[in-house]
C-alpha cells in the first residue's frame, strides 16, 4: 500500500508542476505594413468537423466537401458563379 501511496504522491507532484503559470509568454503581435483584407467568395456547411479537420478536394470539374458524420457533398464548379470561384 505504501508503494501505491508514493506514486501517487509522484503523480501529484508532477501535476502540480506542470500546471504552474511561469514559463516564457507569447510576443506582441506586429501590425504588418500593406495588409490585406480578406474576403469569403463562398461557402457551403456541412455542420461541424470537430475533432476531425477536413479539406475540400478539387478533383476535375467538381468540389468535394465532407463531414464529420460521413455526408460528402459534391458540387460541379460550373455552378458556382464565375465571381466566386476559389
Amino acid at each position: 500500500m505504501t508503494a501505491r501511496l508514493r506514486w501517487a504522491a509522484l503523480g501529484a507532484a508532477l501535476l502540480a508542476a506542470c500546471s504552474s503559470s511561469t514559463g516564457p509568454k507569447p510576443a506582441e503581435l506586429e501590425d504588418i505594413p500593406d495588409a490585406r483584407r480578406v474576403r469569403v467568395q463562398w461557402a457551403i456547411d456541412l455542420g461541424t468537423g470537430e475533432p476531425y479537420i477536413f479539406t475540400p478536394a478539387i478533383a476535375g470539374d467538381a468540389i468535394f466537401v465532407a463531414s464529420r458524420y460521413g455526408s460528402v457533398e459534391v458540387r460541379p464548379i460550373m455552378e458556382i458563379p464565375a465571381g466566386k470561384r476559389p
